[in-house]
């Protein structure tokens, strides 16, 4: 077991890398509850327009989020 302190700089890095996957898994999670809830019963087909275009937003929205955190931790 490694009890070695970590610096300041690699404790903010660990913290951000946590919280990163932290935003990952929410969003990913808020993802699969818009696919979920379109396919179950076959929901889409009776949904009206609007409601799907905006589950269909939603949905865009949390994969660029995914994006973007990903993003995060090939910079970090």
């Amino acid at each position: 077991m490694n009890t070695a302190k970590l610096s300041p700089v690699e404790t903010t890095k660990s913290n951000q890398l946590i919280d990163t996957v932290d935003n990952l898994n929410r969003l990913t999670g808020q993802a699969r509850a818009v696919v979920t809830s379109l396919c179950s019963d076959d929901n889409f087909k009776t949904l009206n327009e609007a409601t799907l275009a905006n589950l269909l937003w939603l949905l865009g929205e949390r994969l660029d989020d995914i994006d973007k955190q990903i993003k995060q931790i090939k910079l970090g």
